[in-house]
């Protein structure tokens, strides 16, 4: 995409916003009540109620009883089939939230038993709590007939973080009512400002497997656009205090592996075991920011990869599983990919730190040891939101210089660096307007590694940066966004040819003719732009827009995940919804999809289209 067809989608899809958004004061929303429903929350008299799942405790006999639910599926805006009903109390440390499920055919509840956060085809309630009140963001509690937990993170109102865990109790009983669940969720495990009276977002989900229904205390439509910033509220949480949090998770990690014994292999007798210590410590500085730390963290703390076979000339993304690197995962969140295959991209990937070594040793004719992973000597983590819409995040890490042993031809031990000491820094800055729907952010990283000759084929330092944003107006049903990001990497010519000759640009190709080789570089910068506009609520109809472009020297993979430079990318996305059940469909959608990707240099990569349709 050349500067002036950029310079045209910018005006376009400025144009677009500033078109649109005056008229945010005069439209109302059809779909969403003006005044939420509010739950009332009672301090637990004369003792905290047991965690059993059973109802007799005193103090429940006390609380004000809330029903009402609302279906969302299968007949939207329908009363629930079945009655729901909860009811709230709190104590200086804790939330306690009971939930009677109402059930006419109780030996047809559904209750499997799974792992822990594992999804099943059973009868579920869910608790979710917006304690910012900054409708963006809320903590999500899970439950199962059958006792089984999940718990997610809801960010930017509607994205889910299933990977976030929370400690907290929950217990359920079947009976020939239905059945009951019973929640204690600690403070420590929310995230609040100080405050004599709390007022917090608050809904509460019910799922019956054998009906295929959902439905909901404070509906949503499936026409509205927002998730978090639908909920009702929960009021009465009166003198409170946000706790001090402190966590220490220890562990210790022991792994044998058996394998075919090599002769004369030292590193390869058969057996190898390996035992490591460490700790995670999760500390709350105020009661928007938290301080997480870890020593010595092992991929080993958390279940394997899956194994996977790539035949392409890409790497292959894998989610994070470390608990330090999971926290606040959703502050440090700046992606820069669209479309399918691109949207794992982002300037951090946090698979970075800790990798496997990227040099190898020279086994001189005899034997090398293999290192799998780079060892973090410690890593710190800053992360939270203030009252005022700050959103703020710091991380750091250093790595130890990894070696591995050698034993060459004649018997002769060495060591050769297969990985160099390397220090990462992290940052991300971002202010909610408009009561969340405007945010404005920062994002920078930088790595600095300390290398051997050796090693000198990596870079020596790597430096991304950039800034995004998201509009949302006429009451939450259009939204425009865009992100500008740059990067800058500087190493040997030998680390500054091997970026060039990358996958991800390929500057030696013989048809290549606006962008050179240079084998005497020693630095190399890029750039990358992005904007969409769309209706994304409000109404059978949603559409977006926009391009997305990089430049060839756009390069983010030192601490950041990038498949592809030197693109860009025009799309446009038309959908209509059938939502009202009829005779023969309960729902139908279709929607248009046109795009086309270039080279800088204009050069046609590939366009196409398609019509997509689907039903009930």
């Amino acid at each position: 995409m050349t500067r002036g067809s950029v310079a045209l989608w910018v005006a376009v899809l400025a144009a677009g916003a500033a078109i649109i958004t005056p008229a945010a004061a005069q439209q109302k929303s059809t779909d969403v009540p003006d005044i939420p429903p509010a739950a009332v929350a009672i301090r637990a008299v004369p003792e905290d109620p047991h965690i059993d799942g059973v109802l007799d405790d005193p103090a429940w006999a006390e609380a004000p009883i809330f029903s009402g639910f609302v279906q969302r599926d299968p007949d939207e805006g329908e009363p629930g089939t079945e009655e729901t009903e909860f009811r709230v109390l709190y104590t200086d440390g804790a939330l306690y939230v009971a939930v009677r499920a109402h059930d006419s055919k109780p030996e047809e509840i559904a209750a499997l038993l799974t792992r822990r956060d594992e999804w099943s085809p059973s009868d579920e309630v869910t608790i979710m709590i917006d304690s910012y009140r900054d409708r963006r963001t809320a903590f999500q509690f899970s439950v199962n007939a059958a006792g089984v937990k999940r718990d997610a993170f809801l960010f930017n109102d509607n994205s889910e973080d299933s990977r976030w865990d929370a400690v907290w109790d929950v217990g359920t009983s079947v009976d020939a009512k239905g059945w009951t669940a019973e929640f204690r969720i600690p403070y420590s495990q929310l995230r609040f400002a100080p405050a004599d009276i709390q007022t917090w977002g608050f809904n509460v989900l019910r799922r019956i497997n054998r009906l295929n229904e959902e439905q909901y205390w404070r509906l949503l439509p499936k026409s509205a656009s927002g998730r978090v910033s639908l909920f009702g509220d929960l009021t009465g949480i009166e003198g409170i205090v946000p706790p001090r949090r402190l966590e220490i998770l220890p562990y210790t990690v022991a792994r044998t592996e058996m394998r075919t014994a090599e002769d004369g292999n030292p590193f390869r007798t058969g057996s190898d075991q390996v035992a490591t210590v460490g700790a995670d410590i999760k500390y709350g500085i105020t009661s928007a920011l938290t301080l997480t730390a870890t020593i010595n963290p092992d991929f080993g703390q958390v279940e394997a990869d899956p194994a996977v076979v790539n035949l392409s000339a890409f790497e292959s993304f894998f989610p994070e599983r470390r608990p330090f690197f999971n926290e606040g995962l959703d502050i440090f969140r700046f992606g820069i990919g669209n479309g399918d295959g691109h949207g794992s991209e982002s300037l951090f990937y946090t698979r970075r730190i800790g990798r496997s070594p990227q040099g190898s040793a020279d086994d001189r004719g005899g034997f090398a040891e293999d290192i799998a992973q780079t060892t973090i000597i410690a890593a710190t983590k800053l992360s939270g939101k203030t009252q005022d819409g700050w959103t703020v995040g710091l991380t750091g890490a250093l790595t130890h210089e990894e070696e591995a042993a050698v034993v060459d031809s004649l018997g002769n031990f060495h060591s050769d660096p297969v990985e160099p000491r390397s220090g990462y820094v992290v940052g991300r800055l971002a202010k909610d307007f408009r009561d969340g729907q405007t945010v404005i952010g920062a994002f920078g990283t930088t790595v600095q590694r300390s290398l051997t000759d050796e090693l000198d084929f990596l870079h020596s330092a790597a430096y991304t940066g950039g800034m995004d944003w998201t509009h949302r107006f006429r009451n939450d049903t259009y939204r425009f966004t865009g992100r500008i990001v740059g990067s800058h990497v500087r190493g040997s010519e030998e680390a500054l040819q091997e970026t060039q000759e990358s996958s991800a640009r390929y500057f030696q190709r013989p048809d290549n003719d606006r962008v050179e080789l240079d084998p005497t570089r020693t630095s190399l910068s890029g750039y990358g732009i992005a904007m969409s506009l769309g209706k994304h609520g409000g109404g059978d109809w949603r559409w977006s827009t926009g391009f997305d472009t990089r430049s060839p020297g756009l390069e983010v993979n030192d601490i950041g995940f990038q498949r592809e430079a030197d693109r860009s990318f025009q799309w446009v996305w038309v959908n209509r919804r059938w939502l009202e059940p009829g005779k023969v469909f309960r729902r139908f959608n279709a929607n248009f999809n046109e795009w086309s990707f270039w080279t800088h240099g204009m050069e046609r990569r590939n366009a196409g289209g398609n019509l997509n349709a689907n039903f009930t």
